[in-house]
């Protein structure tokens, strides 16, 4: 479970859940027009399994330093404190934690063998631009995600909500 990505392990929980509880999941959720919330049926077992592109895990930082990524794994997730979640070291942590390698035309560093305060080091000295490249990679992250319909009781709005990430699907 080490390794396991948190994606996979939100794959599990749902799948368990759908087994054991039942395939479909009741929440409310706000209409985008009026805010008012209604009651909506999710069947678990139509939510989209992510894809995985393998080939998009190297990004260039600079025109001669480039890094490999790895999606966080349910342990990495773990490993950090929810609020520290919500703070810009907390993230910059995740972030370092899943470099892979550091590497420029003439060396490949593995991660594995520098200290995490070096990481993060390397990772604090980006500039916008490289921060906001390595920030993209984990926003296309694969995640489950299913886009729900909805017609508001209030104010008969047509609604078109995607949601994202386990928690998107129990709250």
């Amino acid at each position: 479970c080490k390794k396991t990505s948190s994606f996979d392990v939100e794959l599990l929980f749902i799948t368990l859940r759908s087994k054991s509880v039942g395939e479909g999941v009741d929440i409310n959720m706000k209409c985008s027009e009026c805010e008012t919330e209604n009651p909506v049926s999710i069947a678990l077992d139509e939510i989209n399994v992510p894809t995985v592109d393998h080939e998009s895990k190297t990004l260039m930082i600079t025109d001669n330093v480039g890094v490999t990524l790895r999606y966080p794994s349910f342990q990495d997730v773990q490993k950090q404190k929810p609020e520290e979640m919500d703070t810009m070291d907390g993230v910059l942590k995740l972030l370092a934690s899943c470099i892979e390698t550091i590497f420029d035309a003439e060396e490949v560093h593995d991660t594995k063998d520098l200290k995490e305060s070096e990481v993060l080091e390397f990772v604090e000295q980006m500039n916008n631009n490289q921060f906001q490249s390595i920030s993209e990679f984990f926003n296309d992250m694969p995640s489950l995600r299913s886009v729900v319909h909805f017609k508001c009781a209030s104010c008969e709005h047509e609604n078109e909500i995607e949601l994202r990430g386990i928690q998107s699907f129990f709250t």
